[in-house]
C-alpha cells in the first residue's frame, strides 16, 4: 500500500488528532444490534464537545443516527460542573474549561434508560519550549523539561490567511513525513528514513504523528533537547498534546488498525472499531483527554 493511500484513509476514519475534542467516526455493526456511540475528548479550551449517535448497521442510511434526547452529566470527582446541551444532530456542547491533573466522570442516561459511563483524568500542559535560535531549515529545536503523560506531535500547515494569529482549525493540511531524533519516540508508525524527502534531513520518517514515551526522568534539572524535521515554512504550526491514558490507548490502536488492516478498499474494514480501544461503559466510543500546546513556526507559543 502506498504512504498516499494510507493518509487518505487515515483522514477519512475521522482521526481529528489535532484540531477537535469531540472524535467523530462512523460505527458500523455487523450483527444487527445497535448500540449508543459517545465520544468525548476533553481539552484546555473553553467549550467541550461530545458526540452521540447510534452505532449502524451495515444497510443503514443515512451514515448518522443521532441521538439527541439524553441527560448528559460532568463531574470533576464527585462534584457536578454541568450538563451537555444538545446542538443538533448528534452534537452536544457544555461551556467548561477542565483542571489540570482533575479526575472527570462522564455520565449519560438515555431516553429509555441505558446508562453510559467513563472515566479520564485532564493531563498538564506538555512541558515543551522552542529554541528558535538554534532553527536550521529542515529542522526545529525544543527542550522538554518534563513528561508525565505521553504526547503525541503532530505538524499542520494552515491557510496563510489565518496569520497573524489565528489557531489552525482542520487537520487537511497534516505533514505526511515528519522526523525526530527524541529517544523516547514510538516508532510503531515509523518508516524509512526522512532523508529520502528532504536530503538535508537525518531523522527517522514518522507517518503523521509522532507519539513522545511518558518518561519520569525527564525533568527541569534533566532536560531532553530534541529537534522535529520536515518541510517547514512560514506557516507551519507544531501541535503536542498530552494524552491521557485512554486518549493514547485510542490514538494508537485507531492508527494500528488502518495501518495493518488487510484489505484498504473495504470500508467496513477501516470503520469497524472493533479493535479500537472504548471505555463506554454500555456503549462504544471513547471519553478521554489531553492537554495541547501549538507552536507556530518561528513563532511564539500558543495553548
Amino acid at each position: 500500500m502506498t504512504h498516499r493511500r494510507l493518509a487518505v484513509c487515515l483522514l477519512a476514519a475521522g482521526l481529528l488528532i489535532i484540531t477537535g475534542g469531540c472524535v467523530s467516526e462512523v460505527t458500523i455493526i455487523t450483527d444487527g444490534t445497535r448500540k449508543p456511540v459517545l465520544n468525548c475528548v476533553l481539552t484546555n479550551d473553553s467549550v467541550q464537545t461530545l458526540r452521540l449517535t447510534w452505532s449502524l448497521n451495515i444497510d443503514d442510511r443515512p451514515l448518522v443516527i443521532p441521538i439527541d434526547t439524553a441527560t448528559i452529566n460532568l463531574y470533576k470527582e464527585d462534584s457536578l460542573v454541568g450538563s451537555f446541551q444538545p446542538a443538533g444532530d448528534g452534537d452536544w456542547t457544555l461551556t467548561y474549561l477542565p483542571q489540570y491533573g482533575a479526575t472527570y466522570h462522564l455520565q449519560a442516561v438515555l431516553s429509555d434508560g441505558t446508562h453510559l459511563t467513563a472515566s479520564t483524568t485532564m493531563p498538564a500542559l506538555p512541558a515543551i519550549e522552542d529554541v528558535p535560535e538554534a532553527d536550521a531549515y529542515p529542522t526545529k529545536w525544543f527542550v522538554q523539561n518534563a513528561a508525565p503523560d505521553p504526547c503525541w506531535v503532530a505538524i499542520i500547515a494552515a491557510p496563510t490567511h489565518l496569520f497573524p494569529w489565528s489557531k489552525p482549525v482542520s487537520s487537511d493540511n497534516l505533514h505526511e513525513e515528519v522526523g525526530t531524533d527524541h529517544p523516547q519516540a514510538d516508532h510503531f508508525n515509523a518508516f524509512g528514513n526522512l532523508l529520502d524527502l528532504l536530503p538535508s534531513a537525518w531523522t527517522p520518517s514518522f507517518l503523521f504523528y509522532i507519539r513522545l514515551q511518558a518518561n519520569e526522568s525527564i525533568s527541569p534539572l534533566a532536560t531532553q533537547p530534541f529537534c522535529l524535521q520536515t518541510n517547514f515554512a512560514d506557516h507551519t504550526y507544531v501541535c503536542f498534546q498530552a494524552a491521557s491514558t485512554e486518549y493514547d490507548a485510542y490514538l494508537k490502536t485507531s492508527l494500528q488498525k488502518t495501518m495493518n488492516r488487510l484489505d484498504p478498499d473495504d470500508p467496513i474494514v477501516w470503520l469497524d472499531e472493533s479493535n479500537v480501544y472504548s471505555n463506554i461503559s454500555q456503549g462504544l466510543g471513547i471519553f478521554a483527554a489531553y492537554a495541547e500546546r501549538i507552536i507556530r513556526y518561528n513563532d511564539e507559543a500558543h495553548e
